[in-house]
């Protein structure tokens, strides 16, 4: 007899994590920034409180205000979050470090109901994308003009590659994520709601700061992206992880999380060495 695979729901994910969050802060209310993307955009956001912003395009000067929830994991170093209004299923969540002046932003995109009911093999034998969720990255500089080849921008990384880390959200909800290549990792359930489910998606790595990572995934099963500091000094993590309150597309589940951090082992492939 086969056995049930027992997928639930963001929205029933969310209900096991918060234990080890990092407390919101206030650092930012007061204070307006310029982002200046490599794409062109110029964009102001002015933090109005420590949960309401204000952001706006300057070149068609209409602005947007948002609810945010921004956590401090380093010195000048902030992880940003918000659910755009105007945008259906779309959130964004910035990595700010204000010690180098530059960001990554995170834009997230869930599917339509059409999206997620496409066949994983339609989409494999079509050369499509697995999954449904669709992740763009746009790096900025901090009030000043953005050029490609400043280097305070947060580069792709390969460190994190062949590593196995534990991360314990709660005593009771414990995960191991292994770093296989560039754009894959797998992840397993250990502790939880989800114990005995893992799986294998897509995911992208950048350097923030010595031993400090902006890490995203995209599953493919149940659609989900998830946006993480991580850091390997204070052995915690940071962020957030958004998808469907459930079967129906029209609510978000986009919600804070964070983990304590333990380094397993990094395996070292005999074929691979020099």
């Amino acid at each position: 007899m086969s056995e049930k695979a027992n997928w639930i729901s963001v929205d029933e994910l969310s209900h096991g994590f918060g234990a080890n969050n990092l407390d919101n802060v206030n650092d930012l209310a007061g204070k307006s920034f310029n982002f200046n993307f490599e794409n062109g955009w110029v964009i102001k956001h002015d933090f109005i409180t420590e949960s309401e912003l204000n952001w706006t395009i300057q070149s068609d000067e209409k602005t947007y205000t948002e609810s945010y929830t921004c956590v401090n994991p380093r010195s000048g170093i902030y992880f940003i979050d918000f659910e755009k209004k105007s945008e259906a299923g779309t959130t964004v969540s910035l990595a700010l470090d204000l010690n180098k002046g530059v960001a990554t932003a995170v834009i997230s995109v869930m599917p339509s109901r059409e999206e997620i009911e496409r066949p994983i093999l339609y989409r494999a034998l079509s050369g499509e994308n697995l999954r449904a969720v669709k992740v763009d990255f746009a790096r900025a500089t901090v009030d000043r003009e953005f050029t490609a080849d400043d280097q305070a921008i947060h580069p792709e990384t390969d460190e994190l590659l062949n590593w196995r880390v534990e991360y314990s959200y709660t005593d009771d909800e414990v995960y191991e994520h292994i770093y296989l290549r560039q754009n894959a990792y797998t992840w397993n359930c250990l502790k939880g709601n989800e114990v005995g489910l893992c799986d294998t998606d897509y995911c992208s790595y950048r350097k923030v700061a010595e031993d400090l990572y902006l890490f995203v995934w995209e599953e493919k099963i149940i659609p989900t992206v998830g946006v993480l500091l991580v850091d390997f000094q204070a052995m915690r993590t940071c962020g957030k992880i958004v998808g469907y309150q459930g079967e129906d597309t029209d609510q978000l589940s986009n919600f804070k999380v964070g983990a304590k951090a333990l380094k397993l082992n990094a395996t070292a492939y005999p074929c691979l060495q020099k």
